[in-house]
């Protein structure tokens, strides 16, 4: 897989229209490149917590096993910082958990945009497990560390049997463009992509894109004019 740095340099020497990158990518890295701007904040991607253990909150004291998809290594690196002696099992999209025994682990963690059909799956398959939410020292952690992460909320009712929001943190892969991509084509491209919410068969990333999304990174990146005149930016 190409990584988010080699799609900058791509766009920087006008090799592709424009780029998505991961979050992480356009804190660390964007500003290293000045002649690209932010066309849009993309969908949520949300820390997904599943577990066995007592109360509606991720136990520091309580868990010693987890399941953890690759793609939530930031995750148990913040976990690790708060206890050092857990025993991690990852997987991937290759490598997915069959539970042909059961839930084995306490926790299973993982990112993804919401809803996702395999966690009714498998709150449906297994009583015993539930949604949790982050407990506060876990969530400061979490935070400190890795900036790109904001904190939210799963709202209720998202997952089967889920009656009450979830606290958890979200990041947001981001649209690039060049400085000089012409606002025409900008502003079209904005307006297909804002506009799937309304389509009859609308792409599932892009459904749920708000313009308000885009508010509170206005003083983190450096956005498109195209943009700042759609969303309304300072």
């Amino acid at each position: 897989e190409i990584s988010s740095v080699t799609r900058l340099r791509k766009l920087e020497n006008n090799r592709v229209a424009g780029a998505i990158i991961d979050a992480k990518t356009a804190y660390l890295e964007l500003d290293k490149f000045p002649g690209l701007q932010v066309l849009s904040i993309l969908w949520s991607n949300w820390l997904i917590l599943l577990g066995t253990v007592p109360g509606p909150y991720l136990s520091l004291s309580e868990t010693k096993n987890m399941l953890v998809h690759e793609n939530s290594l930031y995750f148990a690196r913040a976990w690790s910082s708060l206890v050092s002696d857990t025993n991690f099992t990852w997987f991937n999209a290759k490598k997915l958990p069959i539970f042909s025994e059961g839930f084995d682990e306490e926790i299973l963690v993982l990112t993804a945009p919401i809803p996702l059909k395999e966690i009714n799956s498998w709150l449906e398959q297994f009583p015993g497990i539930k949604l949790l939410s982050l407990d506060r020292k876990l969530m400061k952690t979490l935070r400190s560390t890795f900036n790109w992460l904001a904190p939210k909320k799963i709202p209720a009712n998202i997952f089967q049997y889920q009656i009450k929001p979830l606290q958890s943190v979200v990041w947001h892969p981001v649209l690039v463009v060049r400085k000089d991509f012409p606002m025409s084509k900008a502003t079209k491209l904005l307006k297909i992509l804002y506009d799937q919410r309304n389509s009859l068969i609308p792409h599932p990333l892009f459904e749920n894109l708000r313009l308000t999304d885009n508010l509170p990174y206005q003083k983190i990146y450096a956005f498109h004019p195209a943009a700042k005149s759609m969303f309304k930016l300072k």
